[in-house]
Formats: C-alpha cells, structure tokens, sequence
C-alpha cells in the first residue's frame, strides 16, 4: 500500500503536521506530561539524600565544619549521622530535615552543633515515616556542646538526648515526641522559651544533673510534664505544667523552683525522697488537680515553700513519712480545697512536734478543722493570716542595710541589720483588722522579720494616692496590735513625693519585736476630730448660704414694685 503509516520520526512528524493545530497543541502538552512523569518518579529536585555525600564520608563530619542551609532544598538522611573529633554541623534558619526511622544525629569527641533558626523561619526534624519515629538528636560527651535556637523537633524517640554535654537551648519547641528532650549526666545546660508539648512521656527530664537552668517554659504532655531525679542546684522558674501528670520531683537538693504552676493535672506537684533537702520553693501554685496539689512524702529536712498556692484541689497539700521539720509551708494560700486544705501522717514527731504551716490564709478566720478545706492532723496553723495575700516577697540578707519593694503594693521596706536577716513583705487583699483604719490611705502591708535580735531599725515607705487635701498632712502609718488599728510613734508623711512612712526600732511603738505578722497601713486623725479615733469620726459641716445672683435681682424688683404701688397710692390719696 502506497500509504503505509511509517514509524520513524520524521514519518510521525509528517503526520503530525498534517493535523489541525489545536489538536497539535494539546498534543505537545499531553506528551510533556508524560515525560515530566517519568523523569520525576526517579528525580529529587534540589533535595539532598546525606548517603556517603561529597563532605560527609562515610556518614561523619569528622575535624571539619558542615553547614545545612535551604539553599540545600529539605535535607533527607536515612541513615546516622555521626559528628565527632571536633566536627562542627552548623543548621541555618528555614532549614527542613528529615529523618527516616530509627535513625539519628549523634554528636561525640568534642564536637559541636550550632542550628541557628529564628521566628520567622525556625529549623524543623520531623521523621520521615508515617507511624514510626526517628531517634534522636545526641550529644553524647563531655567536651560536646552546641546552641539551639528556634528548632522544632517531632516525630522522635526523644527529641533531643543530652548526655555529659553542655548546651544552651532558646525558643524551641519538642511535640509529638515519646520525650521531648532528656538531659543526663550533664551540667551548665540553660533551657529557655520552650515548650514540651504532646509528647506521649515525658517533657522535660532532668537525671543526675547539677547547674541546670530553666525558664519560660510550657509543657502539655501525656505524663509527666517535669521530673527532676537525683541531681542538685538545679534552678526552674516560670515552668508551667497542665493537663498531664505534673510535675515530679525526686532526690533533688539544694535547688530553687520559682512561678512553677501545675494545673489541671492528678497530682500538681509530686516530691518525694530522703535526698531531697535543701530546697526552696517560691510562689509554686497548684491548682485543679484532682488528687492532690503538693505530694510530699518521705523527704530529707529543710525545704522551704513560701508564698505558694494550692487552690481547689482534691487535697491542697498532703505531707507524710517525714521528721516534722522536713518542711516549712508559709505565706501561702490554702483554700477551696474539696477535703483537706492540708493533710499530715506518719510524722516523726508527732504530735508534740508537728509540720509547721504558718502565716497562710486557709480560706476562713480561724481554720477549719471540719468540713471542706479543713486542716487536718499534725499541722501547726497557729499563726494564720486574717486576709488573703496579692503578693508577697522575701529576701535573705548578711548584715548591713537593705531594702526589698514590694511594687504593685506600692510599698518598700528597708532595714539596717548587724546579723543575717529573712525579711517578707507581704500584700493584703483586703482589710487584715476587725476595724477601719481612720481615713485609710494606700495599701494593707505586712514587714515581717525572722529575728528580732541584732536588727537596729526597720523603715516602711507606702505611697499613696486620692488623700483629700485638708487630711494629707496628718497621715501617718498605723499598725493592728490584734485588737485595733494604732499610729505608729515614729511616722509621717511626704506630701511631695506622696509617701507616709514610719521607722521601727527598740524603742517604737510597734517596737522591732512586733514585726512577726504585724500588718500596717496608712490613714490619719486630724486635730478637728477631738482625739485619736479608730474609726472614721462623723463630721457635721455647718453650711452658711448666700443668695444668688438670680434671688437678689428677683427681692430687688419686688422692692421696686412696691416703692412705685406705695408712691401711686400716696398721690392718690393728695
């Protein structure tokens, strides 16, 4: 047949040429796509496998620096890393790397990974697998240590797993882990600005450390939001643990745990061990736990809560095997707790010596023994407060002169001292006294001392705002002595600056003795009101009246009328 369809290209282009060229286009098109296909199902564009890749021998930076960038494309590894013998990886910000499962990045021999994110374009891991996880980023020696900053890591065994190394970690963020980030062994680690979320374990694990500090953070995880176990001087503040099991404290000593919150979890804070001792524990709050906010069983002496919370709560705080001076529990808030505001057993001790929980607010004046929120057996209350606290601060001092301001009380107190002095500031919420403090003026303050015994003065500057005119210059601080409120013998005020102050010594009224949960405020009792008065006199202010401009002019044309009615009647009568 003369027209044999041929299957050479030039016959095929022949063809083609001959169709109408709409036809042709979608052709063209069509044929474009399939070859994109094909090449693309065996091509990875601009992404890097890190398999022996050029710089990377044998899966190691070994004594030289490597950078991964997004010039790079998402860095793929499916197999460990290893960076040792002074190796460096560095990471740039908007970096994406990702790991296939139960590999990982393992740093040892005094080397260093630096991964530098920011805000905008933080460095992400995430496991390359649905289902599975990866392992871990591991520093894994002594002379190791790297920054992290603004990383996002998921999808891991534990996302990052220090061991004898030392690190600093900023803004950062470890989710849907089986850990977020597991420290041990190790020392000189700072952990700022992060947050352990989702994890199916733990958040953050800290084991056998010491100098570790942590701050800002936020944890949300399926267990245990903190545990700290067998390690010293660590320092955590403004961590906050909720909807998981808390946070765990065990043999742990000598450390500071400041603004830590524990909420909505089963137990707020769990801390227990003969090893933990030592421990202070400032402004911690345990809240809507549904077994109990502070745990504290069989702990070594001297750990210290002040100024801490336990608001609604099944038990507020449950304290047992212990010495009865194992703890000390004060200027705190213990209250709407559904059973036991605090609870004590199995105290050595008791019940000639018992657990001692002093100048708190239970809630009620006094404590209950009964009923919900009540205090229960082995719990020395004794010294209660009669207000709830907004605030309060404490500072440890050697001797010399010093001062601590309590700002949003608007309060500071100074004192000179020859010995080492705890001086506590505290802020009422409310009037502490049975009665008015006459013409009060700014706020309800307690200064307390730990001894009275070496301390030459105290001062007490309150400032004050919305103080009539006619009774700013006779304020003066008053003290309650437990039946009224009283003036200080040694007070004023500055008008100026807006302050009345009072300085306690010896000698005073109250004396330097009485400042053992003594609470003061400002107020004043003019000459006018015939003495020192407690309460506000009733004043009767004798009113002269004036006429007004409308009343003269009204009596005036009254006057006028009758002078013109009288002249008329008199010509009248002529």
């Amino acid at each position: 047949m003369t027209n044999a369809i041929s299957v050479s290209s030039y016959t095929l282009n022949a063809r083609c040429m001959l169709l109408p060229w709409r036809t042709r286009i979608h052709l063209a098109i069509f044929i474009t796509l399939i070859i994109c296909t094909c090449l693309g199902a065996n091509t990875v564009y601009a992404d890097v496998w890190y398999v022996d890749t050029p710089g990377i021998a044998n899966n190691t930076i070994s004594g030289t620096t490597h950078v991964w960038s997004p010039a790079n494309g998402t860095i793929y590894t499916n197999v460990t890393i290893y960076v040792k013998n002074s190796g460096n990886l560095t990471i740039l910000a908007g970096t994406i790397v990702v790991v296939n499962a139960s590999q990982a990045i393992i740093l040892d021999t005094q080397s260093v990974l630096n991964i530098t994110g920011t805000s905008a374009e933080p460095v992400l891991f995430k496991v390359n697998e649905t289902g599975k996880k990866w392992n871990w980023i591991f520093f894994n020696d002594t002379g190791s240590y790297g920054t992290l900053n603004y990383v996002n890591i998921t999808g891991a065994r534990i996302g990052l797993l220090v061991n004898s190394s030392s690190i600093l970690i900023y803004n950062s963020k470890f989710y849907e882990n089986d850990e977020g980030v597991k420290l041990i062994n190790s020392s000189d680690i700072r952990i700022e600005n992060c947050t352990f979320k989702d994890n199916n374990n733990y958040g953050l694990t800290i084991v056998n450390c010491s100098n570790i500090r942590v701050s800002n953070c936020l944890s949300n995880n399926t267990k245990i939001g903190l545990f700290i176990d067998n390690s010293t001087q660590i320092t955590v503040s403004n961590y906050t643990a909720d909807y998981n099991d808390g946070i765990w404290i065990n043999d742990t000593s000598f450390s500071t745990f400041t603004e830590l919150k524990s909420y909505n979890n089963t137990f707020g804070f769990n801390i227990t061990g003969a090893d933990t001792k030592g421990n202070y524990f400032k402004w911690c709050e345990a809240r809507n736990n549904t077994k109990v906010g502070f745990n504290i069983t069989a702990v070594g002496g001297d750990n210290t809560f002040f100024g801490c919370k336990a608001i609604n709560n099944t038990v507020g705080v449950n304290v047992t095997s212990i010495n009865w001076d194992a703890i000390t529990f004060y200027w705190g808030i213990l209250d709407n707790n559904t059973l036991y505001s605090a609870n004590a057993s199995a105290i050595a001790g008791a019940p000639a010596r018992n657990v001692t929980f002093i100048y708190n607010w239970w809630g009620q004046t006094p404590p209950a023994r009964t009923g919900a929120n009540k205090v229960g057996e082995f719990i020395n209350y004794t010294s209660f407060l009669n207000a709830s606290l907004s605030a309060v601060d404490q500072i440890r001092v050697a001797a010399g002169t010093h001062s601590l301001a309590l700002t949003a009380a608007k309060v500071n107190a100074s004192i000179s001292t020859t010995v080492p002095i705890t001086l506590t500031v505290a802020w009422y919420s409310s009037n502490p006294g049975t009665s008015s403090v006459p013409y009060q003026a700014g706020s309800y303050v307690d200064v307390h001392i730990n001894t009275s015994s070496g301390v030459n003065w105290v001062y007490i500057k309150l400032n004050y705002t919305g103080v009539l005119v006619k009774v700013e210059p006779y304020l003066k601080m008053f003290w309650w002595n437990g039946r009224a409120w009283k003036k200080c013998s040694d007070s004023g005020v500055n008008t100026t600056a807006k302050y009345i102050w009072a300085r306690i010594t010896s000698t005073t009224s109250p004396n330097i003795a009485r400042l053992a949960g003594t609470p003061f405020s400002g107020g004043a009792t003019p000459p006018f009101t015939g003495g020192f008065a407690t309460t506000p006199p009733t004043i009767k202010h004798q009113l002269t009246t004036y006429p007004t401009y409308e009343s003269t002019l009204l009596i005036g044309l009254i006057l006028l009328l009758f002078l013109l009615f009288s002249t008329t009647l008199v010509k009248k009568k002529v």
